[in-house]
């Protein structure tokens, strides 16, 4: 039977429940800091404006999630995204300080979901030292003496080439073909792959990689995210298969491969093989 110390205790329960859950929200839109935080939205609890950057938009100027909080906070805000409190800064001074004092007053660091897809092997997942081997290993492919005397010859036939080709199909679609020509450059360059004698397509897996680069990290089949892991598993896989025939090959390409091989017969080496294939797979994005 219902009495009065019922609805007491109940009144009790529901006004605790309604503290606790005015607490929690208050503390997640002003999170504790040793020092002051800029202006900004933590948006709603756990998802915070991750459902708001993650919104698709046809346009080549500053992304609206970007453009509206820039006028309404400034240059410099706080949000939160994928679970992860971030501040961004859209202030040229200071992101050029933040880059002079990376190691010493920053440290570089990427959400967990983007180093799921980048690779935690990859450079972007190294610090210090590693880091710097081998962002410099990745950079050695275009460095000045290589441009002017190898890769822009190359990269005007490459062009002459395609730009031949897509004179006579009348209409082309450029972001498509443009992609084809950066990737088949870049992947001979590499690896001496070729798409046309090749029994695995890296393309295609490579492609649907970078459809789902920027995309909400829910790891389920049918989602972007998902299509990006597996593209770039089935990537990795075909690079790893041409790296291990050419650690028993004596062949020399003269391609970039050449050049990590070489690396690692070094007596001790900084560079292991995952990192090597990782490597690769980054720079097939045109470094």
């Amino acid at each position: 039977m219902w009495d009065n110390n019922n609805a007491v205790d109940l009144g009790l329960i529901s006004f605790l429940v309604i503290l606790v859950i005015s607490y929690w929200a208050y503390t997640w839109q002003n999170p504790k800091c040793n020092g002051k935080l800029p202006p900004g939205s933590m948006g709603l609890p756990l998802l915070g404006e991750t459902m708001a950057f993650f919104t698709p938009y046809s346009s080549n100027d500053i992304p609206p999630f970007i453009k509206k909080r820039i006028a309404r906070y400034g240059a410099v805000f706080r949000t939160n995204l994928v679970g992860r409190k971030i501040i961004v800064s859209t202030d040229p001074e200071i992101n050029h300080h933040i880059f002079q004092q990376e190691e010493k007053c920053f440290m570089l660091c990427y959400t967990q979901s983007f180093m799921e897809i980048s690779g935690q092997d990859s450079f972007l997942g190294q610090h210090g030292m590693i880091h710097k081997y081998l962002k410099n290993l990745a950079l050695e492919l275009v460095k000045p003496e290589n441009l002017k005397e190898k890769m822009l010859p190359e990269m005007d036939k490459v062009a002459r080439i395609h730009m031949h080709s897509w004179a006579s199909q009348g209409i082309v679609d450029v972001k498509e073909v443009a992609s084809n020509l950066i990737f088949e450059y870049f992947a001979k360059k590499l690896i001496s792959y070729d798409e046309t004698k090749a029994s695995k397509k890296l393309k295609d897996n490579y492609n649907a990689f970078l459809d789902g680069l920027i995309s909400f990290p829910l790891n389920i089949p049918g989602t972007a995210y998902h299509a990006c892991l597996q593209g770039r598993k089935k990537a990795i896989k075909v690079i790893r298969d041409i790296f291990e025939e050419r650690k028993v090959s004596n062949a020399n390409h003269g391609d970039y491969l050449d050049h990590l091989l070489e690396e690692l017969k070094k007596e001790k080496p900084i560079l292991n093989e995952t990192m090597a294939i990782n490597c690769l797979f980054t720079s097939l994005r045109g470094l």
